[in-house]
């Protein structure tokens, strides 16, 4: 049985599936933060998942026990914005929501932990070379269908260039 839509408007879309099989009163929700500038350019692009990287690391010391707790979240970037997906029991869900969102409203850079994301991006895109061919293919495929795709190489160069003053301007409301 597909989830029944509840309510529709221009910004958003809420879907109620209940769960007849278990009885398990758990949930998600999915939200997709819009920004025109967040996959603008490569570099903005690169600063977007540095801020989403760096906001995950900065939640780190909580994830553990949201996961002990059945609670899981994830922020990611695509080409229209920030992703954030929360899901775990019901009844704390829209705490981890508020929490990830708090954080992401109240950004401020770590630079110890800046250099450790940044180091990680920098392999991540250095060893996307080195993927098995599938995901090469996949990738060539997402450059040939998608209007802005920005390849590792112009990625990793935009990284090169991203330094921690950087973040502050790209993550202020406009």
């Amino acid at each position: 049985m597909r989830p029944t839509l509840i309510r529709q408007t221009p910004r958003s879309r809420l879907y109620h599936k209940r769960d007849d099989l278990w009885i398990i009163p758990r949930g998600s929700a999915y939200v997709r933060m819009r920004s025109p500038v967040a996959d603008e350019t490569a570099r903005a692009a690169v600063l977007t998942q540095l801020v989403t990287s760096l906001v995950e690391e900065s939640l780190s010391k909580y994830s553990y026990d949201a996961a002990l707790a059945g609670l899981d979240y994830s922020l990611g970037t695509d080409t229209s914005g920030v992703l954030l997906a929360v899901s775990g029991y019901s009844d704390k869900l829209p705490l981890l929501a508020s929490v990830v969102i708090d954080k992401l409203k109240a950004f401020e850079i770590d630079q110890k932990e800046f250099e450790i994301v940044h180091d990680r991006l920098v392999r991540a895109y250095k060893n996307a070379r080195l993927a098995n061919p599938s995901g090469l293919a996949d990738a060539e495929v997402r450059r040939f269908t998608r209007q802005r795709y920005w390849t590792w190489d112009e990625r990793l160069e935009a990284l090169q260039g991203a330094f921690s003053p950087l973040l502050s301007p790209h993550t202020s409301p406009a």
